[in-house]
């Protein structure tokens, strides 16, 4: 078997079950670990192995998770070993050499295994081996924002209120902007109305809330521009004079003041002046974009006598023109009528072509108004006519007689059998129409194509 004392001490800890001091023996052995060197020696005769003792030792898998977590354990141990016995740190144990064991509640638990066998028992314990986390709350999206109207650019505040376990934001904003803040502040440019939406996404899922047409953008305010006019502008005392606001912009308010200490607040008002005078009259417009004043200096006169303008007419070539009422001089307000009169002599016949100067265009008759002092002309071209009589003419565009498919039987005039006459007048070609009898003033040309009947 050998020296009993050195087997001994080789397998033991110096300095913890032995120690080095004189001895009876002829091994330095400590006094005080005889009796356990004797057992030692005494067990080993008797049979025992010391390399069947047991030794703890286990693993788990997983060591971490969500509520309510199910740990299966495995026995590792070494040794000859009958029985075990599992601790799991929340008061739950088993005797099972492989246990798998749940854990219903969060928190972080220690982990022990008693194993025992014919040589002894041992113990491995693993400190806050198992880490057991709450279940994740599934996520519920809720946001606001702050202000939700207002002019372009508006710039706007949202707040996350969403519930639940959370690990990111994506934002679209209703004008393909987006952000993945939890809090973003977002410019809106341009005017309109924006729907918002926000998606929140967590360990226990995702949720999206969106909120239509939640954000409304009006245009900025236009900056008011005053103008306006009136009419008349002159008369006689007492005078009436209709006032009509022309201003552009954005406008929430209007002021008046008429020049003699009269005012008002009405968009298009109505003023009377009583006494002779000249005022100038101011008027204010205010919006949101600003204010803005129109003076218009000296614009209304009164006289206590009437006003009197000069009409001139003028013609060129074969006609006159009658005025109604007749006159040269009318006072102010006077609204004339003029009709030309073609004449001529001699074989020669004047067509009215237009007017000039004070007038326009080639209506006949037409009308002016007396508002200042007018010069206007007549226009006559000269015309052949042969004896016999022209009894009715007028200036017609070719282009707008229009075509009548079918005989027209149902005319005034019938079919009229009509002389026709073509001059050279310059650059025109001038057709005369001989008519049987003069037309009513309301007659209508047509061109009808005969098909032989």
């Amino acid at each position: 078997m050998g020296n009993w004392a050195i087997e001994w001490q080789n397998s033991h800890t110096e300095d913890v079950d032995w120690y080095d001091c004189t001895s009876a023996h002829s091994q330095p052995l400590n006094a005080n670990r005889k009796a356990y060197a004797a057992w030692w020696l005494w067990a080993r005769l008797a049979g025992w192995n010391p390399s069947d003792a047991p030794v703890a030792n286990f693993s788990g898998t997983p060591t971490t998770g969500i509520a309510p977590l199910e740990v299966s354990f495995a026995d590792s141990s070494t040794g000859e070993i009958d029985t075990w016995s599992w601790t799991f740190g929340d008061g739950g144990s088993s005797t099972a050499q492989h246990p798998t064991y749940t854990y219903d509640d969060p928190g972080t638990y220690t982990v022990s295994l008693a194993v025992t066998g014919p040589s002894g028992s041992d113990t491995e314990t693993e400190n806050n081996y198992i880490t057991v986390n709450e279940a994740p709350v599934p996520p519920v999206a809720n946001f606001s924002g702050t202000p939700t109207t207002g002019m372009a650019p508006l710039e706007v505040s949202f707040t996350d209120s969403s519930t639940g376990d959370i690990d990111s934001w994506s934002w679209t904003f209703g004008d393909c902007g987006s952000n993945t803040a939890q809090n973003p502040t977002y410019t809106y440019a341009d005017p309109g109305i924006y729907t918002v939406a926000l998606k929140v996404t967590g360990s226990g899922g995702s949720n999206t809330r969106t909120r239509m047409n939640y954000i409304t953008v009006t245009a900025a305010p236009q900056p008011p521009v005053a103008n306006f006019s009136g009419n008349p502008t002159t008369g006689i005392a007492p005078l009436e004079v209709s006032f009509t606001d022309s201003s552009t912009g954005d406008i929430d308010s209007r002021s008046w003041t008429f020049g003699d200490g009269g005012t008002s607040t009405d968009q298009n008002p109505t003023y009377t002046y009583n006494d002779p005078g000249t005022y100038t009259v101011r008027f204010t417009v205010t919006g949101p974009g600003g204010t803005d004043t129109e003076i218009k200096n000296n614009y209304i006169t009164l006289t206590s006598t009437p006003i009197e303008y000069a009409l001139t007419v003028n013609t060129v070539g074969s006609g006159i023109v009658t005025l109604n009422p007749p006159g040269s001089n009318y006072e102010a307000g006077t609204v004339v009528q003029m009709t030309t009169v073609p004449g001529g002599g001699g074989g020669t016949e004047g067509m009215f072509t237009g007017w000039s100067g004070g007038l326009s265009g080639s209506d006949n008759p037409e009308t002016i108004t007396m508002d200042s002092d007018k010069t206007v002309t007549a226009t006559f071209v000269e015309i052949g006519v042969e004896s016999g009589g022209l009894t009715s003419m007028s200036c017609v565009d070719p282009g707008s007689i229009e075509d009548s498919p079918d005989k027209p039987d149902d005319f005034p005039y019938g079919l009229i059998e009509m002389e026709f006459e073509v001059i050279n007048a310059g650059d025109q070609a001038i057709v005369t129409i001989y008519l049987p009898k003069v037309a009513p003033a309301d007659y209508k040309w047509y061109k009808y194509t005969s098909t032989g009947e």
